[in-house]
């Protein structure tokens, strides 16, 4: 069975005199909804047609619409011939047809758009986006540079779930245009789940926010707004700044997260992460100056990374837990790298990292070439002849780095992060301290007023308390 789709545009005017002749012919005819002028126009010509208005009324949602309506073409007689589908609009934006187009040989003869009344004027791309589709989108997602149609809003319920999205994005007295089949009107935001009513076709049009005037912003706003602080007219620092001027701050920035995580401060996080993200949008816009790369090759590169080392999730690799996801990972990563030795994967590890955290993955690499202890007694044994040869040297400095390397290696095999290790022990060395100089203010005094024995005795005291 083969389905020719007629557009019966926003009037009995725009439908197309190809569609009107092929709703004349057709074998059977079939309405999505009758409450359009074309209906009337249909009925005064006499034409004999069906209305699927029943589904539309019995259906909880567009989506179990569209599946009735799918469901009832199926269940049609396969032995018709010349099947009529007429809906409004154009025919080809309708979220039935999409359903249907893809179990059906379709064909379409094009109407004008509901919408159409919404564009005289307008400048600019337009995106439709179904209603729905709109609420199940994210708000990372948004893009205030485009006309935004938002069609299919057929009742004040759904007008008010949209509303509320919307308000995410623009203000409750920002103007929009409300439109049907019949008129347009401007109305505020605010007033969206308030008008007279609402139709299967019924569409709103949000206008591009000039970007000083808006409430919240994208990603694409961000790089923007470095653009324009590096311009020729812009930010005299942001203009002055280099790949090397900016790695100290971008060292600083990544501590600053650090230190909200560890604060469990989501406010300064949210802050945080957002001083981080201008660094390397920074770089990029830099870098693109030069001819060195783009914001677009940057993000590209790490979805292809996040692809090609996910092979338990975009490929036929399977992972059962964390560990084995990392091992994957670990795995593609030396693939990808071209590493000829571990050595290699060694000297890939940034020499800008912390010590302790260099250190650590410098043995994981050591370990999965399989050179390790067997067992923590071994390693605590090297830790003892480590210490040992410290006291016997007169090379303090080398042998306290071996200390150190083997005091690292103990925490790696007992599953201790040794940096945070580290820092934990300095958090408690200083809040210790705290409680012995407390002791002494209270007192009346300073520290340096006690001997070393009496600062030992208070330190032992007060340490537990």
């Amino acid at each position: 069975m083969k389905i020719t789709v007629v557009g019966m545009g926003y009037d009995a005017q725009s439908v197309s005199y190809e569609g009107f002749l092929a709703c004349k012919d057709a074998d059977l005819l079939i309405l999505k909804t009758e409450k359009t002028p074309v209906a009337e126009l249909f009925k005064k010509q006499g034409f004999s047609y069906i209305t699927l208005d029943a589904i539309y009324d019995s259906s909880r949602n567009f989506e179990t619409l569209n599946k009735n309506i799918l469901k009832y073409f199926k269940n049609l007689d396969k032995s018709i011939e010349n099947v009529i589908y007429c809906v409004p609009g154009s025919g080809v934006r309708d979220r039935s047809v999409l359903f249907l187009e893809k179990n059906f040989d379709m064909k379409f003869i094009l109407g004008l758009e509901c919408t159409f009344n919404l564009f005289k004027g307008l400048e600019g791309d337009i995106k439709y986006v179904f209603a729905e589709d709109f609420l199940s989108e994210k708000d990372y997602n948004f893009d205030y540079s485009l006309n935004y149609v938002i069609t299919e809003i057929d009742d004040k319920y759904l007008a008010g779930d949209l509303k509320l999205a919307l308000l995410n994005n623009f203000d409750g007295d920002d103007e929009i245009v409300f439109a049907d089949s019949y008129s347009s009107q401007k109305i505020l935001l605010k007033n969206l789940d308030r008008q007279h009513a609402y139709y299967a076709h019924t569409a709103i049009l949000l206008k591009p926010k000039d970007l000083l005037k808006r409430a919240r912003f994208t990603f694409c706003d961000l790089v923007n707004l470095v653009i324009r602080l590096r311009a020729k007219d812009g930010c005299p620092w942001d203009r002055a700044q280099t790949h090397e001027s900016l790695r100290k701050d971008a060292l600083e920035e990544a501590y600053e997260v650090a230190e909200a995580i560890d604060l469990k401060d989501n406010t300064k996080l949210e802050e945080e992460l957002g001083d981080m993200l201008l660094q390397p949008v920074i770089n990029a816009v830099i870098a693109e100056e030069e001819g060195e790369f783009t914001v677009s090759d940057i993000v590209s590169g790490i979805c292809r990374k996040i692809i090609s080392r996910h092979t338990h999730i975009f490929g036929n690799v399977i992972a059962t837990d964390s560990e084995s996801a990392l091992i994957n990972w670990e795995k593609e990563k030396h693939i990808e790298k071209g590493f000829k030795s571990y050595y290699e994967e060694m000297q890939a590890v940034p020499k800008p990292f912390p010590a302790l955290m260099r250190a650590q993955k410098i043995q994981k690499k050591a370990k999965n070439a399989g050179m390790d202890f067997s067992d923590i007694d071994e390693a605590e044994s090297r830790l003892i002849s480590e210490f040992e040869e410290y006291i016997n040297s007169s090379r303090k400095g080398e042998e306290l780095g071996d200390l150190l390397f083997s005091v690292v290696n103990l925490c790696r095999l007992n599953g201790i992060d040794a940096e945070e290790c580290l820092y934990k022990a300095t958090e408690k060395f200083a809040a210790r301290f705290k409680k012995v100089e407390d002791y002494a203010l209270k007192n009346n005094k300073t520290l340096k007023d006690y001997t070393k024995a009496e600062l030992d005795e208070l330190w032992n005291k007060l340490k537990n308390q």
